[in-house]
């Protein structure tokens, strides 16, 4: 693959990796195995995250934060019901860059859900990548029990999240979005930060399902969702009663009803605090979304306002 000159010091000055790195799905594993370095997948060329739910680079990344080209001639086969692995690091040429040795694969302060999602296509290898049916297949939000989110899991797990492909799903070329949605600045509209990259898939098998709960990007998301406009704590420890809904539909399983979704049910966060009113912080327990054209802005760990 052709990397452009220059692109560490550049990232290094936009995103301080040494401090809050930004995250890039550059490695497929499937059943433990890797298929290679940035093999297969859209991977864009640097670790800038996409702020904009309504613009082409929430598919796959591509526009505005342009794709490694030539684009990946490779297809990775993956038999249906497989476990695949999504490798997430600082830099596009991953955990050895020297001059990123010592950063996470995501900012520890970037915290947020991790989710993916497949839809069937053509030609794996196509450009044209609009209007396509994305369906679900792994979201993993703020886990309660062990309280953390799922971003620093990944950390915890040297940049890597596991999960199945749909045993029943048709065979046939598919690509496979994996996303990051860091919701460390989300107290504000359009403050949310989303990392994504679209690995090219042939999954083989003998399923005939065809999932209902889909949704098209751009489409799926709206700025205001309540699972992408909200006050979170970004440093020390996490509420052990945090509430969090990821955005999009409901994970698609062969074994739960095969139900359509419709996007317009969504609760949304339109804003109801005032300004200058609490709208965030350690315990609590309110509203995070503040009247327009107030931000919700951390002024500590233990306070946030609408300013």
């Amino acid at each position: 693959m052709i990397f452009p000159l220059g692109y560490a010091s550049i990232a290094l000055l936009l995103t301080g990796a040494s401090a809050r790195p930004h995250s890039i799905f550059q490695e497929l594993h499937v059943n433990g195995v890797s298929q290679g370095h940035v093999i297969g997948i859209r991977a864009p060329y640097y670790n800038y995250p996409t702020t904009n739910v309504s613009a082409k680079d929430i598919i796959c990344n591509g526009v505005t934060h342009a794709w490694n080209l030539p684009l990946p001639d490779k297809v990775i086969p993956v038999p249906a019901g497989a476990q695949v692995t999504t490798e997430w690091h600082a830099s596009i040429y991953g955990a050895n860059d020297p001059k990123w040795a010592n950063a996470e694969p995501i900012g520890a302060d970037h915290r947020g859900p991790i989710l993916a999602y497949l839809a069937k296509i053509p030609d794996a290898l196509q450009e044209n990548i609009e209007g396509l049916d994305w369906f679900k297949v792994y979201q993993e939000g703020f886990d309660n029990k062990e309280g953390l989110w799922a971003t620093e899991k990944l950390m915890r797990d040297k940049g890597k999240v596991s999960f199945k492909i749909p045993e029943c799903i048709e065979p046939g070329q598919y690509l496979l979005r994996a996303e990051i949605i860091a919701l460390h600045g989300a107290g504000k509209l359009n403050g949310a930060q989303f990392f994504l990259s679209c690995a090219q898939l042939e999954i083989k098998g003998e399923g005939k399902v065809v999932p209902a709960a889909i949704a098209k990007f751009p489409g799926a998301y709206d700025a205001t969702d309540r699972g992408i406009r909200v006050s979170i704590k970004s440093t020390g420890p996490n509420p052990t009663d945090l509430k969090y809904y990821p955005p999009g539909p409901p994970v698609f399983t062969c074994q739960s009803p095969n139900l359509p979704w419709d996007p317009t049910t969504v609760i949304t966060n339109p804003g109801t605090i005032p300004k200058w009113e609490q709208c965030g912080g350690y315990g609590y327990t309110g509203d995070s979304a503040c009247i327009a054209p107030a931000e919700c802005v951390e002024i500590n760990g233990y306070y946030h306002q609408c300013q």
